[in-house]
């Protein structure tokens, strides 16, 4: 979980920002710790970013693929706005 003070500084950003990327599986998915489904109460916790705020755009994988990243910008500056699916697990 974030601290008050990270989730504070993620609100601000997402009001200045006109569209908020999410970057890497650790933002979306929350991370390894995420992934695993066996973690008891009490174990290591971590959330998505979407949890906190709306998110408009993912570049997914660990580390991210340079290719779907220079995609995206070039669609964000050609102001070739989309829907993506959005993928993940279940909470």
């Amino acid at each position: 979980m974030l601290s008050e003070d990270d989730t504070e500084r993620l609100r601000e950003i997402r009001k200045k920002s006109r569209i908020l990327v999410a970057l890497g599986s650790c933002a979306i998915l929350r991370g390894i710790p995420g992934l695993r489904r066996f973690i008891q109460n009490g174990g290591l916790k971590t959330s998505p970013i979407t949890m906190y705020v709306d998110v408009d755009y993912y570049v997914r994988g660990c580390p991210i693929d340079r290719y779907e990243l220079l995609d995206l910008i070039g669609r964000i500056l050609r102001s070739e706005w989309f829907k993506q699916g959005r993928r993940g697990f279940p909470s």
